[in-house]
């Protein structure tokens, strides 16, 4: 890592903030990223949309301002007065829950590439720890690519394993319940990614 020390704060995002500011970052992310454990075709996909929903939040921001979601909130990191990463998560119903006490889902961690291994993710994740624990949550629920897709001999291929590192060393334990990412354009399943879910408990030690 590297070890040169950044002021990092760590926000809410606000309405003040450009609209597409963290789908720009996701972008970023995926393409120097998600190689590492995508399909082709599934990298393209995701790619595709996210440069359409970036190019429409840009020609209609009003309209996705006006637009509240009370499920969804994100925090994000900033150094010098610019955005380098975010942390997304979603509020679950009774339904969405992997253990009784988990209320809410990790949608998404990233720091741009450029920013990566300066201990801006570890900023960002206690940041989310610290609001989590405000709040009285116990449980946060979080999925990660745990296998890519298929190869010519029919084998899968290793998984995010960053990220994976990442969150055992937070502390996440594995659950035994996956997921496979649904394709919009009838990418065959075994040229998608499949997820593995984890469970981070929460301390309110004092």
């Amino acid at each position: 890592m590297n070890k040169d020390k950044m002021d990092v704060i760590c926000r809410s995002i606000k309405t003040s903030d450009e609209i597409a500011v963290i789908d720009k970052i996701i972008l970023a992310c995926e393409l120097f990223n998600g190689a590492q454990y995508l399909s082709k075709a599934e990298l393209n996909e995701k790619v595709s949309f996210l440069k359409k929903r970036i190019e429409d939040k840009m020609a209609h921001p009003e309209a996705y301002k006006k637009q509240k979601n009370s499920v969804y909130s994100a925090l994000v990191a900033e150094v010098d007065k610019k955005i380098v990463g975010c942390i997304i998560i979603h509020k679950l119903d009774k339904s969405e829950r992997l253990v009784p006490d988990a209320s809410y889902e990790l949608d998404g961690f990233y720091v741009l590439p450029e920013y990566q291994g300066k201990g801006i993710g570890y900023t960002l994740w206690n940041a989310l720890l610290n609001k989590l624990r405000k709040e009285k949550v116990l449980t946060l629920q979080l999925a990660v690519v745990y296998e890519g897709p298929t190869n010519k001999k029919n084998v899968r291929s290793k998984g995010n394993i960053n990220a994976i590192r990442f969150y055992q060393r937070q502390g996440c334990i594995f659950l035994d319940k996956t997921r496979q990412w649904k394709s919009k354009t009838g990418i065959p399943k075994s040229k998608l990614c499949i997820q593995r879910y984890l469970l981070k408990r929460i301390s309110h030690d004092t």
